[in-house]
């Protein structure tokens, strides 16, 4: 696991393919009530996020939290840890997308 640590800080495309086959290592080897599972399902977000991709980011912290309310609780701390999480990701979403709206006018034509 050592080597997905270095990878998440050093080249996010390396981790992402490290954290996904160590997830699928744990579901196989864990399922998915596996606290340690879920954890690696959560380490996915950052280096996707990282990659340009806030929307996935977003879904896999999305889909941490409801594996956390469902295996902790609503009140649990690491619960609550993955909400503030997912807080940051829908905000960077929205700004990686253009502020403007789609464009009407012709491949030459200026826009109005």
């Amino acid at each position: 696991m050592a080597g997905v640590a270095s990878a998440e800080v050093d080249d996010p495309v390396t981790a992402v393919g490290e954290f996904e086959a160590v997830l699928a290592d744990r579901l196989r080897v864990h399922g998915p009530d596996r606290p340690s599972t879920s954890t690696v399902h959560g380490d996915l977000a950052d280096p996707r996020g990282k990659l340009g991709d806030p929307a996935a980011a977003a879904a896999d912290l999305t889909a941490l939290l409801n594996e956390h309310v469902r295996l902790l609780g609503a009140d649990h701390r690491g619960t609550a840890d993955v909400r503030n999480d997912l807080a940051h990701w829908p905000r960077e979403s929205e700004r990686a997308q253009p502020s403007w709206g789609p464009s009407t006018a012709g491949p030459h034509e200026p826009i109005r």
